[in-house]
């Protein structure tokens, strides 16, 4: 059904004397059987004509768009007026005319009000063979825009469809460099919500593009703890990840965790391969690849700690000392507990050597997130904060006033988490009381 808000605008425009049609996204997923969330509508009325119909209506865009006022936000819909070339920058005064201008044959159909359904270019067609096709000549319409190469591998692994062969040459060849990084980060991450979304990344010979780094892992044994590659292992944990979560930066630390790997590898006397620290190279790197791409400060420090984090607890005989370094590490990155066991789960059922686990099993039986509510909701300190005294405390014990007094906390923060103190008050002004000055 289309939404009443988005019938009445078609309804005001086609009761004006002008056309009124839903094209693209709505129409597609309408015809897959998807219910859509986003209707645009589009007109053969200009921009003014828009506004005289719609005033409180919200111009969109750039100063060269909102020159031609070529698109209006009314009540949440999109009104925009034909267009007539494909990189989005003349109007057009046809249905036909705009239909060719679209990116795919998938987005180039659309509906009128009584759910009539324009088909001029095969999109239905093209849906039903389960194959992604651009409009007219892919080479024209990729040059237009060459975003459109990784729009194409989304499309493809959204609605799982194979990409013509000519588009798919196109893309494997195409030179993005001069594409906005800016751009690029986006469709990636968007592109990461999907199974398979860095592997036909790889396919489509833009990782290499993208992320050269990754590159190193092609074909990369992981060693006898492994039945697959360093590579696939990526690609696995990034499917894995997208099941567990709509967070695209932890994808995105996910499917690039062990990115470190080919630059630590070592023989090893019985033929076998070690990765030592890749852990923490792989966050030097990630550190690197996201200030290239322009990723948040936030989000670079979340990445980054997750990935050189995420062989936390692969050791015995970790100290409480060290489960509370590693649980401050990730609260100051912004790393839930939840999300650091969804790392940890994605790069276990990553590697097919391991027993297939459900993840709520996984979390019953996991041991590091059984240790964080353990110490969270006790008196264990994870941060100089926690403990229970203050500054003020310590000042009235008779330490001067200056930067001895934090030195005195944090030896205080030391001693409680090592266990040679009660993180209970008395304990602590006590000890403060008895303690020789320094």
């Amino acid at each position: 059904m289309i939404p009443k808000k988005v019938e009445a605008i078609m309804r005001s425009l086609l009761d004006n004397g002008y056309e009124a049609y839903i094209i693209g996204g709505a129409v597609r997923d309408y015809i897959m059987g998807i219910k859509p969330n986003d209707w645009d509508v589009f007109t053969n009325a200009t921009g003014d004509e828009i506004l005289s119909i719609f005033p409180h209506g919200t111009v969109i865009g750039g100063d060269k768009r909102r020159a031609k006022i070529l698109t209006v936000i009314v009540d949440g819909v999109e009104v925009s007026q034909y267009r007539s070339n494909g990189d989005r920058t003349k109007t057009g005064t046809s249905l036909e005319q705009h239909l060719s201008t679209c990116d795919f044959t998938i987005n180039s159909m659309a509906m009128d009000i009584d759910r009539k359904l324009i088909n001029t270019r095969y999109g239905a067609a093209h849906i039903q063979s389960k194959c992604l096709y651009c409009e007219g000549d892919p080479k024209d319409r990729i040059e237009e825009d060459k975003l459109r190469a990784l729009r194409a591998i989304r499309f493809a692994v959204k609605y799982n469809l194979s990409i013509e062969k000519k588009l798919s040459r196109i893309i494997y060849y195409l030179d993005i460099t001069d594409v906005p990084v800016e751009r690029i980060r986006e469709e990636m991450l968007k592109i990461f919500k999907y199974n398979d979304g860095l592997e036909m990344l790889y396919n489509a010979n833009l990782i290499s593009k993208i992320v050269p780094e990754f590159e190193l892992s092609s074909s990369l044994g992981g060693g006898k703890h492994h039945s697959e590659t360093v590579d696939q292992h990526m690609f696995n944990a990034q499917d894995i990840a997208c099941e567990l979560t709509d967070n695209p930066i932890l994808i995105f630390a996910c499917a690039f965790h062990d990115i470190g790997k080919p630059t630590t590898q070592e023989p090893k006397d019985d033929g076998d391969i070690s990765f030592h620290n890749h852990e923490k190279v792989g966050a030097e790197m990630i550190h690197n690849i996201m200030n290239r791409m322009k990723f948040s400060k936030n989000d670079t420090k979340f990445v980054e700690t997750l990935i050189s984090e995420h062989m936390f607890g692969h050791y015995h005989n970790i100290s409480d000392k060290a489960f509370v370094k590693h649980f401050k590490l990730l609260e100051d990155a912004g790393v839930s507990i939840n999300d650091f066991v969804i790392m940890q789960y994605s790069d276990n059922q990553a590697n097919t050597k391991n027993k297939r686990i459900k993840f709520g099993d996984y979390l019953n039986q996991n041991k590091i997130i059984k240790k964080y509510y353990e110490m969270k909701f006790s008196s264990t300190p994870f941060q100089i904060s926690d403990i229970a005294i203050s500054g003020n405390d310590v000042i009235n014990a008779g330490i001067p006033i200056g930067a001895e007094i934090g030195n005195v906390l944090r030896e205080i923060f030391e001693k409680v988490v090592d266990g040679d103190i009660e993180n209970e008050r008395h304990a602590l002004m006590r000890y403060l009381k008895t303690r020789e000055i320094r």
